[in-house]
């Protein structure tokens, strides 16, 4: 049937709508209530990651169950199972981790495959899409035998996903060997899997030292699956750190106003990690909420 052309630009303008999401536990552990933070500025994505105090990947089936339901009982859905996978050294001992594990039990390198299996399963129970991976911990140098490897464990790692007919995305992380949009869409087409594509995270590439906008974006636009959202700036020595979004030295406005243009389906995911002095992780989301809703707004009521 063909539509008329009223009816395709009702479709046009609601498929172009940015979705917003927020990583539940950058508001708190409690899913019900970081859900019911959400839902007042119209975020109803529900990326998962760390929920009663429990690492996603070491919650049980009934847990998940329960948390599917609360999730949908607040008009929301799981759009993401932000797992640990590879969140370890490629080699099989565990060394002090250089990053954030989100609660996330340290498990070597032979035990991974089962903590993918497990984040694959409780994305099935959730209806999740997407799983978040990573590159391993960066532990010297990214040598080309190093980024070997890490394609291979990656192509392994989408392989399994498949018989999931789940989607690997993986995060540009600093604290990782894969930490800029150059890189991560290098080890993506290497892969070459249809089922592995990125979690784009501009802030992350700006602490790897990357220009995120629109350096890191060029380079990985056309594996974007997922977004990220955070601000972040330097200090006068040259040190990153975390701000609200919209007050750091990342081109929101032009990175967000490019995804509108590329026709970027995905979610908008904030991940803060930005509390105010004196605040909680709930105050500074709820100001980095307000921030990008309002460049989100502005960007919507431009004239193409």
């Amino acid at each position: 049937m063909t539509l008329e052309p009223r009816c395709c630009n009702i479709l046009l303008v609601k498929y172009n709508k940015m979705r917003l999401a927020v990583i539940t536990d950058e508001i708190s552990t409690d899913l019900a209530h970081a859900l019911s933070v959400m839902r007042e500025y119209g975020a109803f994505g529900a990326e998962l990651r760390n929920i009663w105090n429990k690492n996603i990947a070491d919650i049980s089936n009934d847990e998940a169950q329960q948390a599917a339901k609360i999730v949908k009982d607040a008009g929301a859905e799981v759009v993401c199972i932000a797992s640990p996978v590879f969140k370890c050294d490629l080699e099989s001992d565990i060394s002090p981790a250089p990053g954030m594990t989100h609660n996330a039990a340290e498990k070597p390198m032979e035990e991974q495959p089962n903590v993918l299996r497990r984040c694959l399963e409780i994305a099935d129970i959730t209806g999740a899409e997407l799983v978040r991976v990573f590159s391993f911990w960066k532990r010297g140098k990214l040598t080309p035998e190093i980024e070997k490897r890490i394609v291979e464990e990656l192509a392994s790692a989408a392989e399994v996903a498949s018989k999931y007919g789940k989607t690997l995305v993986l995060e540009n992380e600093y604290s990782c060997y894969i930490g800029t949009g150059e890189e991560t869409a290098r080890v993506i087409r290497d892969v070459g899997a249809p089922n592995l594509l990125a979690a784009w995270d501009p802030a992350n590439a700006f602490f790897a030292g990357e220009i995120p906008y629109p350096n890191g974006y060029n380079a990985v636009r056309s594996v974007t699956a997922h977004f990220h959202v955070k601000d972040a700036a330097r200090k006068d020595t040259g040190e990153a750190h975390i701000v609200p979004v919209g007050e750091g030295q990342i081109d929101y406005y032009g990175q967000l106003k490019a995804l509108k243009l590329d026709g970027y389906r995905g979610w908008y995911s904030l991940e803060t990690h930005y509390a105010p002095n004196g605040g909680s992780k709930e105050d500074g989301t709820r100001i980095c909420l307000r921030a990008l809703i309002a460049m989100i707004e502005k960007i919507e009521n431009d004239q193409p």
